[in-house]
């Protein structure tokens, strides 16, 4: 708020005030206060625009897209991600589209379009590798064994957590490895292994509590009650 106040009104630092702006609606997002993040994000970057901060736009498209999909309003998400894609493209950013890539894939498979997520994903997965974002990289596998799952093709959704798991123990990603083996707990009651899920879910409950994130343990509680009710003791 003190850098919003000390910018807001002078010329020569619009461009803090936009990325103060950007902050402050990240923050607002993460705290599930969308709309005001919406208002936010979209101040930030009409600044950027006026100003025709290139390299800041695509990043600014993306966050807001980001916000819109949060608010259910996907047709605003996919035009702001096709949007930061196209800049990205013209600009032979791996990295970046990889990352755009990846939320367009989780956005169409909210939709139910399995067809265009699996293709936007995996266009995603081969500009990660090329690049070595080795962290997007796991992040599209998790979300590509998610889609997978969905479709009951459970040898490609095993596969798909294998290899973002070898990844996340490379890089010693704490957080994608509770979520992965959150994902194969779902999984494993997919398909009916309820001691397999059983198992997963007690071993990783010590490293969830660890993290003290009110969201792991919200996604483990979520499991550890569907477990329950596979096993008739909801």
């Amino acid at each position: 708020e003190d850098a919003l106040q000390r910018t807001e009104n002078a010329p020569e630092l619009q461009l803090d005030h936009a990325e103060a702006q950007r902050a402050k609606g990240l923050v607002l997002l993460r705290l599930g206060r969308t709309r005001q993040a919406i208002e936010c994000l979209e101040r930030s970057l009409a600044l950027y625009t006026h100003f025709n901060e290139v390299a800041s736009i695509p990043i600014l498209l993306l966050n807001c897209g980001m916000a819109y999909r949060a608010v259910g309003n996907y047709d605003a998400s996919e035009k702001s991600y096709l949007k930061a894609l196209e800049v990205w493209r013209k600009e032979g950013e791996l990295a970046w589209q990889a990352l755009v890539l990846n939320n367009l894939g989780v956005l169409y498979h909210n939709l139910g379009e399995y067809e265009k997520s699996s293709l936007s994903l995996q266009e995603g997965l081969a500009f990660a590798r090329r690049s070595r974002y080795l962290q997007t990289e796991a992040i599209i596998s998790i979300v590509m064994g998610e889609l997978y799952a969905e479709l009951e093709e459970f040898d490609g959704a095993r596969q798909s957590y294998q290899q973002a798991e070898e990844i996340a123990q490379e890089i010693n990603d704490r957080f994608l490895l509770n979520y992965l083996a959150l994902a194969k707990t779902a999984l494993s009651l997919m398909q009916g292994e309820l001691e397999q899920a059983e198992r997963l879910i007690a071993d990783v409950h010590p490293s969830i509590r660890a993290s003290q994130s009110q969201y792991e343990l919200g996604l483990w509680s979520l499991q550890r009650g569907r477990l329950a009710l596979a096993k008739g003791e909801a």
